[in-house]
């Protein structure tokens, strides 16, 4: 019940399709989280021959946002996450970047930031969080925009009941080849 929400990675695969001589426009829409090289690769196949193309695009948003999350919290902790912004866009207003929470956290600061970030330059937003007694994974939204140009990801921590931390170390020397160790405690 606490588990984060993982990303799957991206790729897709079509399934068989008859494409006819007219051939066929496919559609697929890149997840906002990815940014990179996209690797695409159709195969075509009649009764007499096969044959295999590939190509290579670039996919990039607006702006690259990475955010920093930790990967759990204590009900009542309050934590940062830092948001790098990389720009790809020209312009001389600064990038507003805002964060929304589920209801499992709280902004412990401003939820939006106005940074002024140059052209292939990055940037960090700092944002406060504070984590509420509701358990679960706690969905973070970001998004930066500029004008007409934005971008936005999510990501999520897992808010998971307090845990008290202990150790216990006995320390001492064994003269002979075994000895008996009590325990002190039930584990």
């Amino acid at each position: 019940p606490f588990n984060r929400k993982h990303k799957p990675p991206v790729a897709w695969w079509s399934g068989l399709i008859d494409v006819g001589p007219g051939g066929r426009e496919l559609r697929y829409a890149v997840p906002d989280y990815f940014n990179g090289r996209l690797r695409i690769v159709a195969i075509a196949v009649n009764s007499r021959r096969a044959g295999v193309a590939e190509a290579v695009t670039e996919v990039k948003g607006d702006f690259i946002l990475t955010p920093n999350v930790p990967a759990m919290v204590a009900p009542g902790d309050e934590f940062s996450v830092t948001v790098g912004v990389f720009n790809n866009t020209s312009g001389k207003e600064p990038i507003r970047v805002q964060a929304q929470v589920s209801h499992e956290l709280t902004p412990a600061s401003p939820s939006s930031i106005d940074l002024q970030i140059a052209e292939k330059r990055e940037g960090v937003a700092e944002f406060r969080f504070k984590a509420n007694a509701v358990l679960g994974p706690a969905s973070l939204k970001f998004t930066a925009s500029r004008g007409r140009s934005e971008s936005r990801i999510e990501e999520s921590v897992s808010v998971r009941p307090a845990v008290a931390y202990r150790t216990e170390l006995t320390l001492g020397r064994l003269d002979s080849g075994s000895a008996t160790v009590p325990l002190k405690r039930d584990l």
